[in-house]
């Protein structure tokens, strides 16, 4: 199936006006989500298993991971790319880890040191369940979530904006992490998305262009 993103600086379709040009691509943006969304979500628990089993193996590898003392982690629901058992790594390696936790429309940074330290908040992700809030602005290295990520280091994420917003205040190497089939150029970069610089998958990984 191939869906062609409207980029809405460069296309524009005769007869339509600006708004309804953006509004036409962002309905095909949605469309995009749900086709990578369902081909995630089709996906075996024993093969989602085996694939972050060989990305973790990789990631732990990294120079990026290895040297770094404070990393920003997503921490993962069933369908994603597995991130427990890198931050139980990480975390058994003595770096400081932080996590997110949503407040209304944003993410707020807590550090996180023990695994037992998470319950189930909104969207059904493991958040912190106390603890103070991290004012931290740098780190080493967030690890950054997406539905498909293309060779430019962009992500289409769910729609929420919670990680565009994020990662326009805090800085560090982002990492992308995803399942082969979530890499994809069938959608393009709008002014607010922040690139990651690598791209991590059970096959490859990615320097973007």
């Amino acid at each position: 199936m191939r869906l062609k993103i409207l980029a809405p600086n460069l296309v524009f379709t005769r007869g339509l006006t600006l708004g309804q040009t953006w509004l036409r691509f962002h309905m095909e943006k949605n469309i995009l989500r749900a086709h990578l969304r369902q081909k995630r979500e089709a996906f075996q628990p024993a093969q989602n298993a085996e694939k972050s089993k060989k990305i973790a193996k990789v990631f732990l590898k990294l120079k990026e991971i290895t040297d770094a003392r404070s990393i920003l982690f997503y921490v993962s629901r069933a369908e994603e790319v597995d991130t427990h058992r890198l931050i139980g790594a990480c975390l058994q390696n003595g770096k400081k880890v932080f996590v997110p936790k949503v407040f209304g429309d944003n993410l707020k940074l807590f550090p996180l040191e023990d695994f037992g330290d998470l319950e189930m908040g909104k969207f059904g992700i493991l958040e912190p369940n106390g603890g103070r809030e991290s004012m931290r602005k740098k780190f080493d290295v967030i690890v950054v979530p997406g539905l498909g990520f293309n060779h430019a280091g962009h992500r289409i994420g769910h729609g929420g904006g919670y990680y565009d917003k994020l990662l326009k205040r805090i800085s560090g190497y982002k990492i992308g992490l995803a399942f082969s089939e979530q890499f994809t150029d069938e959608f393009v970069n709008e002014e607010h998305d922040v690139p990651v610089n690598l791209i991590v998958t059970e096959n490859f990984i990615h320097n973007p262009i």
